[in-house]
């Protein structure tokens, strides 16, 4: 099942995920002149910077640009990076004076927090929107292959007993009733390791592009465009909120899996089961982290409640392990 999972794991990567990485830095212009503007304006002013420091930045940049011949290599996309730095610089203020902008339709509560934003100069940080939507659309493919991958370890580990009969031998035997919690705890143990396991690789392998060195800067930047988190989140804490809800949907699978193998009596009916649950929280976890934390997630639009995403995740989980107890405590009850 390991070897399986693997290839499926390389087999996803190519296929959705390495995009991701292979054009963080390359290949795509005037991106990949803004994200390295923005790691140099990291080092020199760290996690944010003013908008008197970023017009003596892109004039210390330009001046030398200018004096270039037309050979220079991508002068336009340079010049043009620079640009949008300055353009990008205060516009989140400036919405608040225009009356055509999205803040005039939000409710009191998302109001106070766009003002408490422009206040704490969160809007100063030095971060980039590629660097915050090539994060996204990783996790999110990264949250489907890691449902996928539980899935096909952890269903047919029930579902094996049950295909050979082996459970009724143990329903007869002194302790055999108390097996069926035994396995619903390995299944957990084995959901927490997979799940460990695959964001260490995924994870080291996304942030090999250089993206931790925004780790400490808040991600509602002026340039980070169209992206308003109701929380006060750096890029590394948003990551590790990520995580978190990682944690979680990964409980909600191994619960899903261990309630679907007990009541599959073979393989067949257990992979027709299996392929409407995996699409439905292959969607659920792709609208949780599109925009995780966001004024336009949509599930945030649906309940308008700051944190939705834990809140539905924590349900999830707490529903679903509680069916899979529920399942246990009738195990042992059982006729034979």
């Amino acid at each position: 099942m390991l070897v399986i999972i693997g290839v499926i794991c390389v087999l996803f990567y190519i296929m959705f995920m390495s995009f991701y990485v292979d054009h963080y830095k390359s290949g795509n212009h005037p991106q990949q002149e803004e994200i390295y503007y923005m790691e140099e304006l990291t080092g020199r002013y760290g996690t944010s910077a003013t908008p008197e420091q970023i017009a003596d930045f892109a004039l210390e940049k330009r001046t030398p640009l200018l004096l270039e011949t037309e050979e220079y290599e991508y002068l336009e996309f340079w010049l043009a990076a620079l640009q949008n730095l300055e353009e990008h610089t205060g516009n989140r203020a400036r919405l608040v004076d225009n009356p055509e902008s999205f803040h005039h339709d939000l409710n009191e509560k998302e109001q106070e927090r766009f003002y408490e934003m422009l206040a704490n100069g969160e809007t100063l940080s030095i971060f980039s929107y590629w660097t915050y939507m090539y994060t996204e659309s990783y996790l999110k493919f990264f949250s489907v292959l890691l449902i996928l991958s539980l899935l096909v370890l952890l269903s047919p580990l029930l579902q094996t007993d049950r295909h050979a009969g082996i459970h009724y031998l143990q329903y007869s035997a002194k302790h055999g009733r108390k097996i069926i919690r035994g396995q619903f705890i390995a299944i957990l143990i084995s959901a927490f390791l997979l799940t460990t396991l695959l964001l260490l690789v995924f994870g080291g392998i996304f942030s090999a592009g250089g993206t931790n060195i925004f780790w400490n800067n808040p991600i509602n930047s002026d340039h980070n465009l169209g992206i308003y988190t109701v929380f006060n989140l750096t890029y590394g804490q948003w990551i590790t909120a990520g995580i978190g809800l990682l944690y979680l949907l990964s409980l909600s699978v191994a619960a899903f899996a261990f309630i679907l193998s007990r009541f599959s009596d073979n393989l067949i009916a257990l992979i027709m089961k299996l392929i409407p649950v995996f699409a439905a929280l292959a969607i659920l976890a792709f609208n949780i982290f599109d925009e995780m934390f966001g004024l336009f997630n949509s599930l945030y639009l649906v309940f308008r409640a700051f944190g939705t995403e834990v809140y539905i995740c924590a349900a999830l989980a707490v529903l679903t392990l509680a069916l899979a107890c529920l399942t246990t405590h009738r195990e042992k009850q059982i006729d034979v």
